[in-house]
């Protein structure tokens, strides 16, 4: 009889082994270990290429499915600061396309379809509905730090 208990004790601890390395090794090496993960930055332009708002991203880049998840802060102008949203996306190649959703009072969502231009740079589109329509603006994405 004390096989037997040896036996469950020991399915169960190594179960708990396997789960807890499953996580470790989803959470740590396909997050952290990519270049694409980590701080981005924006540069949203207005209809004359002046740029109007600037916002920071905290991205995890999924290595084995190439599926993106984050937050975006907004950091100007000023009076936008409070302003945070998540957003989920993929990486389809050199195409970034990426959908966030504001969780504020003042909601706000909308997507980012935008292509690798260099290194850690894309350029793209920022859509959004406005009135009875979709509006699209310029954007552009920049890894900080170069993409270490």
């Amino acid at each position: 009889m004390g096989d037997f208990w040896l036996g469950i004790v020991t399915g169960v601890v190594s179960s708990i082994i396997i789960i807890v390395g499953k996580i470790i090794y989803t959470n740590i090496i396909c997050y952290t270990q990519s270049k694409y993960s980590g701080k981005w930055k924006d540069e949203i332009y207005d209809s004359n290429g002046n740029i109007v708002k600037r916002d920071i991203y905290v991205l995890k880049h999924h290595k084995r499915n190439n599926t993106i998840t984050g937050t975006i802060s907004r950091v100007a102008p000023v009076e936008q600061i409070h302003r945070r949203w998540k957003c989920s996306g993929v990486l389809s190649g050199e195409h970034l396309i990426l959908l966030f959703w504001s969780e504020d009072v003042i909601k706000s969502d909308g997507c980012i379809y935008a292509v690798l231009k260099e290194d850690f740079i894309y350029e793209g589109l920022y859509l959004k509905a406005e009135n009875s329509g979709i509006s699209m603006i310029k954007i552009k994405l920049i890894k900080e730090n170069g993409g270490r």
